[in-house]
């Protein structure tokens, strides 16, 4: 059976504000937390369940503005998907992006669906 997931969730920060370096240490920067657990709560709230299989996952970028490199993006909401859509982001084998400019809102759209191969 081919089951699938969807969540609506907001932009998230660029991948340059992902991580922190201080120190010699390299951490993940409390902006890039605080969004995982936005996204970790929508996902709650929307009772989505986590796929344990490989998954192909499409997006919808609405963005107001022409700005920003859009894999810098993916890469913190992968992240951020990951225990709440899917185990791990090493899931995803196949993924579809689609970029609106000029929304009123910046936000995410992501469906997510077991990849079932014949």
């Amino acid at each position: 059976m081919n089951t699938w997931s969807q969540l609506i969730v907001p932009m998230p920060p660029s991948a340059n504000r992902y991580w922190r370096h201080v120190g010699g240490r390299v951490y993940v920067s409390k902006e890039a937390r605080d969004y995982r657990d936005l996204v970790g709560w929508i996902g709650a709230s929307a009772g989505v369940e986590s796929h344990d299989g490989d998954v192909r996952v499409s997006v919808i970028v609405r963005r107001k503005h022409k700005r920003g490199d859009i894999d810098n993006y993916l890469k913190v909401l992968f992240d951020a998907l990951q225990g709440v859509v899917y185990v791990n982001d090493k899931q995803i084998k196949k993924v579809e992006v689609e970029i609106i400019e000029g929304a009123e809102e910046g936000e995410i759209l992501v469906w997510v669906e077991d990849l079932v191969r014949d």
